[in-house]
């Protein structure tokens, strides 16, 4: 979807990008200024994704960050099925989530909601968190040895959605930083502004598929191709 920043009625443009610190987000949302909107978006985001790179330092290092889980030879199939269904699951709102964005920021020429837009932002570092989550919990899984490369291939289904939820974020808190500058220029002069807010999310599935091969290999089984 493609927003132009909603103008209110005798605002003047933000004199900077997007807020870092909780006085300058309670200065945004005081102030309002135009394109407060998607100052406030970009704030929560950046925010939310701060408070977690510890846990993506856990990711990064294959970290079981989760209770340790023994699974006999038996259940490792059963677990491994159950853990894609549960990447789907997480994976599953975001869609909703994008589609109600209008709602949030207002149609053309109307102000945004506050709440609707915290609401948005938090939960694309909700579906964020949930991943990380995921992918340790998947790692926490104690398997019999030659199940260890199947369960780790698993766990790695979860690091496409992830690289694309921390790209996002990052283009657009780099291209919201830029807004006020844009929006302080004379209009006759302004160049046309967009933002493309969308984030398509979907497990990797050349991982999953390599997981599955791997465990049917152990199996004895024939690849399900």
């Amino acid at each position: 979807m493609t927003n132009e920043p909603p103008a209110s009625p005798g605002s003047e443009p933000a004199s900077a990008g997007v807020p870092r610190t909780p006085k300058e987000l309670q200065e945004l949302v005081a102030g309002r200024p135009d394109g407060w909107e998607f100052l406030l978006f970009a704030a929560v985001l950046l925010q939310g994704k701060n408070d977690l790179e510890l846990r993506w330092r856990d990711h990064q290092l294959r970290l079981p960050a989760a209770d340790y889980d023994r699974l006999d030879e038996e259940e490792v199939a059963g677990y491994l099925g159950a853990a894609f269904g549960r990447l789907g699951w997480t994976l599953g709102p975001i869609e909703r989530v994008f589609a109600a964005q209008e709602d949030a920021f207002g149609k053309p020429g109307e102000p945004g909601d506050t709440a609707l837009i915290e609401h948005f932002a938090g939960w694309v570092i909700e579906v964020y968190r949930r991943l990380l989550d995921w992918a340790a919990t998947v790692r926490s899984a104690g398997s019999p040895e030659e199940f260890e490369l199947a369960v780790e291939l698993c766990s790695q289904a979860a690091d496409l959605p992830l690289e694309r939820i921390r790209s996002f974020i990052d283009e657009t808190v780099a291209a919201v930083d830029r807004l006020p500058a844009k929006l302080a220029a004379p209009e006759s002069k302004r160049e046309p502004i967009e933002l493309r807010l969308t984030l398509t999310l979907e497990a990797d599935n050349g991982l999953m598929g390599a997981s599955v091969d791997e465990l049917r290999r152990v199996l004895g089984q024939e690849p399900d191709r």
